[in-house]
């Protein structure tokens, strides 16, 4: 049987010895996603991601870390990022296909839907407690953490999954499309990496 062919986004990094701009990814979703039998693949930015998405039939997007927003920290390779990825999730939804937002990502989304980004400290190469906001225990654990801007607020769209013990949002859903938004980075090992690796499996494979 065919593995579920997974798409991600990557950072944009501008290296000017070389004159390039250039797409990076972490090398640890390879490994991530081969553990889950998945086929992973990084998609560069483009003007109709559109085309792209019905060319490949993707059974997944990961809209991955690295870059702040533009809105936090304007610069060029922001601005591409942002563009691109707006244009892609809008896609996504579009055509029903699952997507899984990391760190940037949930942030790109969560101010989308009109939550709050703020200064956080505390939240940068460490570990901290997660606490679930409904019955699931898989959201009440450790979890890796990476990011200087923290997401609050509320949206009609959103369904909090997840806070931190500072009260910021740490994970969400959109009510009415397959989305899963978390902050920490599953890529990165973390005291509940397996648990991790279970959700990605589950949203990626289940079928509406």
């Amino acid at each position: 049987m065919k593995s579920p062919l997974i798409l991600l986004t990557g950072r944009i990094v501008r290296v000017p010895d070389y004159d390039e701009v250039r797409v990076a990814l972490d090398l640890n979703w390879e490994a991530l996603l081969r553990e889950l039998s998945m086929t992973p693949l990084i998609i560069m930015p483009s003007e109709n991601p559109k085309v792209v998405l019905e060319e490949l039939k993707p059974d997944g997007i990961v809209f991955t870390g690295g870059n702040d927003l533009s809105s936090l920290n304007d610069n060029a390779e922001s601005r591409l990022r942002d563009d691109f990825e707006r244009k892609l999730f809008d896609v996504a939804l579009q055509q029903n296909i699952p997507s899984l937002t990391i760190c940037r990502g949930t942030q790109l989304v969560g101010e989308l839907y009109g939550l709050s980004l703020a200064p956080v400290e505390g939240h940068i190469a460490t570990e901290h407690p997660i606490v679930s906001s409904s019955d699931n225990p898989s959201y009440s654990r450790i979890v890796n953490s990476y990011h200087r801007y923290g997401l609050s607020g509320d949206a009609t769209e959103i369904e909090v999954l997840a806070k931190s013990t500072d009260d910021y949002i740490e994970a969400f859903t959109l009510r009415e499309h397959r989305v899963l938004s978390w902050m920490w980075h599953p890529e990165r090992s973390h005291p509940s990496q397996d648990t991790d690796k279970s959700l990605i499996r589950g949203h990626f494979t289940t079928k509406d």
